[in-house]
């Protein structure tokens, strides 16, 4: 069972008409549970914290329990992708989707050490091919990249990766992915009904605590009016240690500050994403997420 044992710190380092999307990091733990119904309406899964959402594409969209706890994948919360034996599409309605999946425009995909690989757990009772497409600027759908992966039927959870490094550098800010369930044969022979689920969708070598961030809900933090001090609200009283951390787990910052002079400085901070950690021996620790352009 996934446990989160931090609290958040959601903090943009933006103005407040500017907003960046999180970091591909999703265990859908933060996500409430809906009802599975193949065929009966076509829905948008969001977090209950966060914007970050997942959008059908022909295939039914629900966050439910993990079928199969034990193995690789013992979390809670799991997306399913329910395909209805019904619906026969042409190679133009489809739009070479072949055929049905979801996708999400809500993260970003941030390069790592100049690699862009998608990691996620996968299970299939039915032999086949699946696919991750990446739209590099979500304005722009005709031009993406398509990686597709042949895995085995099983009843057990199996993680796939899909490289896309070779793209990586035309990745904007704000990109589009998508996770079509079925590519094997043609689009109009993809008749019969079909469920997937998946799970933990990550960018490798992105530290752990972007997980913990999406999982959990916000402390309230603001920035001041120079943009350059980064403070927090509502600290219990105590003395911190502060780290704050790159997207490829470098410590940047490392310092001590007290619940009474609650702000770093972070003027000096290159653009990029980062993590924030607050420890103290009196409460637990505080975890959040600084965006800085």
């Amino acid at each position: 069972m996934k446990k989160t044992t931090f609290l958040s710190i959601l903090i943009s380092i933006l103005p407040l008409t500017t907003f960046a999307l999180s970091p591909l990091y999703e265990t859908f733990e933060s996500f409430p549970t809906s009802v599975p119904a193949i065929g009966t309406g076509w829905n948008v899964i969001s977090s209950n914290n966060t914007n970050l959402k997942w959008e059908y594409i022909g295939a039914q969209v629900n966050v439910v329990a993990n079928p199969n706890k034990t193995g690789i994948n013992t979390s809670d919360k799991v997306l399913q992708l329910s395909r209805p034996a019904t619906v026969i599409a042409t190679d133009a309605i489809a739009q070479g989707y072949h055929y049905k999946g979801t996708f999400t425009t809500t993260y970003a995909l941030p390069t790592i050490a100049n690699s862009c690989i998608i990691e996620m757990k996968i299970l299939k009772t039915i032999a086949g091919m699946v696919g991750v497409r990446v739209v590099p600027d979500a304005t722009n759908t005709n031009i993406y990249t398509i990686v597709t992966k042949t895995i085995p039927g099983s009843p057990d959870w199996q993680t796939v990766q899909f490289d896309f490094t070779s793209i990586a550098s035309t990745i904007t800010a704000t990109p589009r992915l998508n996770f079509e369930m079925e590519k094997t044969g043609t689009v109009v022979a993809q008749q019969d009904a079909l469920v997937v689920y998946v799970d933990d969708i990550k960018i490798v070598g992105l530290t752990t605590e972007i997980n913990q961030v999406n999982e959990v809900g916000n402390l309230d933090s603001y920035i001041d009016s120079a943009n350059s001090l980064l403070k927090f609200k509502n600290l219990p009283i105590g003395q911190y240690n502060v780290s704050i951390k790159n997207l490829s787990g470098i410590e940047c910052e490392n310092l001590n500050i007290h619940s009474t002079d609650d702000k770093i400085d972070v003027s000096a901070l290159s653009t990029g994403v980062y993590i924030v950690s607050c420890k103290s021996t009196s409460t637990k620790m505080l975890i959040g997420k600084v965006i800085k352009r």
